[in-house]
Parts: structure tokens; C-alpha cells; sequence
């Protein structure tokens, strides 16, 4: 009975703390070691072998427990990936210490870095009207932004100028409105509007203000500043997943006065397909039936904690497979 426990809590983790289920394997497990008992070579290493044999059954017998398992362990995963970032001292600081704070404070020294250099970015706007900017768009990720409102005594020439300069320093990407009736996307572009995405995820949550210890115990969507950390990743996904010769360009679709709103209108196989990264696993998902009714899109994409699955002509995604699109 020396491994009695240790496969019972292997077990107990693979199916979620499904504690019927697992008392099943294990006890299945040792009734087949005592049934191949006199097959088993005395050399072999006894513990791998009991573990192999556990895990055969629970993938054969109980594969939808597995593929839930892996699913919870992927979306921790997804919520550690957001916290760190992907800049490269950040990432290697975590990787060799596993401290959230570390990469934290390697955060707050890039962004001190990157505002000491906007002193070189323009001689047609100052410093201090950028870093305004630069601060607008960090605090207003994925909100609507209208340029000639957006900050007070900053013109929206001013505003866009920022936002030009930031974007070419790969600091801030516009994500733009657009009528999504026309191929390419930015035929129809709506000039008056725009959301901002900032450029990292763990540079993001940092600014802030949000504690480790608040990070990787919120609920992704809920707590993560409302779930803008997550739509702002999945736009910063579909630009990785660009030509590296283009330049970046992102699109949302809107309706004004009927509160209808498309996160992102990407372009697949000739077709305009719209995206919504949804704020929990459930929702009703009327902008999605609404573009799609209205622009004959073959089928639509929601982004959310579930797993992969489909709703008629709409295609979930798990949050953290949005490469996969």
C-alpha cells in the first residue's frame, strides 16, 4: 500500500478532486497490478509502472475529466502569462525565480525607460503632452476614444500625433472603427473613433496598480480590471499573427445608438469574421447575431473561459487559444 495515497491524490488533481471517480481508478489500478503480477519484471521501476497503468484508465474510461483538467490548468496558465508579460527580462525573472513582484518592479523600470526617452521622439510634440498620452492610453485600454475628447487641452491633431509616435515605437496600437461592409477593412474606417491597446500585458496590470497577490487570485475576466487585460491581449495576439513586413491594423465594429459592439473584425479566407471576447463563460451574445445578420458573415468567433466547442454559427475559442484562430 506504499503508493496508495501518493496515486490517490495524482488521481484526485487529474480529475478536478472528483473523489468518487478517483477511488475507482485507483482501486482498478491495483487489482490489475495483482492480475499482472507474475508478468511484471522485478527490475522495472514499480512506481512508474502503478502510475502508467492509472493514467491508461482514467484517459480510456474518463477522458472528459482529462480534458477538463487541462483545460482549468490552462487558463492558470493563461492568468500567470498575463501577469508576467512577454518582455524578455521580465519572462527570463520569472522563469528563474517564479516572482511575480521581481517581474513587477522590472515592469515599472521599462516604463520609467520608456517615458525618460520620449524627450526623443518629436520636435513637433513635447514630452509632456506624450506622456499624457502615453498615460491616457494605459488607463483607457479598449474603451472607445475620441481624440478631440479624449484629454483636455490636448487638441485631437495632438492627440493622434501621440498616438502615431507611440505606435511606431510598437508602445501603443490603435484598434480602429470601421463599417466592415469592405475588403480591405480600413476602406470603411470611422476617423472619429478608436480603442488603444498598450503593448504588454504584465507592463499593463502593473501600471495598474494591481498587487500580485490580487493578480493571480482574481477571476481572469471579473477582477482583471474587467476583463480589458484579455481583450487587449487577444488584439495584441492577432497583430503577432500578422505579417511582420505589414504594418499592424486592427478593426472593431460598432452601432451607434443600439449598444452593439464587435471587439475585432478580422479577415479570413475572403470573408469578414467578427470577434467578441466575452466577460465570462455565459452571455447572450446578440452582437455576434446582430453582425452576423447584418453582414452575412459565414460564422462568428467568441473568446471566453470555455473550452473549444460551437453555437451554431458561432465558434468558442478558450482564452488562451486565440494563435489557434
Amino acid at each position: 500500500m506504499e503508493y496508495h495515497m501518493k496515486l490517490f491524490n495524482f488521481v484526485m488533481k487529474l480529475t478536478s478532486g472528483n473523489a468518487a471517480v478517483a477511488k475507482d481508478i485507483v482501486q482498478d489500478t491495483f487489482v490489475r497490478l495483482w492480475e499482472a503480477r507474475k508478468t511484471v519484471d522485478e527490475n522495472r521501476d514499480i512506481r512508474n509502472y502503478i502510475f502508467t497503468i492509472a493514467k491508461n484508465i482514467l484517459s480510456n474510461r474518463y477522458s472528459h475529466l482529462v480534458v477538463e483538467y487541462i483545460h482549468k490548468e490552462l487558463l492558470e496558465e493563461y492568468k500567470i502569462f498575463l501577469t508576467v508579460g512577454g518582455m524578455p527580462e521580465a519572462v527570463r525573472e520569472y522563469a528563474e525565480t517564479g516572482s511575480i513582484q521581481a517581474c513587477q518592479q522590472i515592469h515599472r523600470d521599462i516604463i520609467l525607460n520608456f517615458k525618460d526617452d520620449f524627450n526623443k521622439y518629436s520636435r513637433n510634440a513635447s514630452p509632456e503632452i506624450i506622456r499624457k498620452v502615453f498615460d491616457y492610453a494605459t488607463h483607457h485600454v479598449c474603451s472607445q476614444t475620441k481624440s478631440s475628447s479624449a484629454i483636455t487641452g490636448v487638441s485631437a491633431y495632438y492627440f493622434d500625433l501621440c498616438i502615431d509616435l507611440l505606435k511606431k515605437a510598437g508602445l501603443v496600437f490603435p484598434v480602429k472603427a470601421s463599417a466592415c461592409d469592405v475588403i480591405p477593412l480600413g476602406v470603411s474606417e470611422k476617423e472619429t473613433n478608436k480603442k488603444l491597446l498598450l503593448f504588454d500585458s504584465g507592463v499593463y496590470l502593473t501600471e495598474c496598480g494591481l498587487d500580485a497577490g490580487g493578480i493571480l487570485g482574481a477571476e481572469i475576466y471579473d477582477d482583471m480590471n474587467k476583463g480589458d487585460v484579455v481583450e487587449m491581449e487577444t488584439g495584441l495576439e492577432f497583430i503577432k499573427a500578422g505579417s511582420p513586413y505589414a504594418e499592424p491594423g486592427l478593426f472593431y465594429w460598432y452601432r451607434g445608438g443600439a449598444n452593439a459592439e464587435i471587439d475585432y473584425a478580422i479577415v479570413r479566407s475572403g470573408q469578414i469574421i467578427p470577434v467578441e471576447v466575452k466577460s465570462s463563460g455565459k452571455g447572450s451574445m446578440q452582437s455576434l447575431h446582430s453582425f452576423l445578420d447584418t453582414h452575412k458573415s459565414p460564422y462568428g468567433i467568441r473568446i471566453s473561459l470555455e473550452d473549444f466547442s460551437e453555437y451554431e454559427s458561432i465558434h468558442v475559442f478558450p482564452v488562451y487559444a486565440v494563435s489557434r484562430i
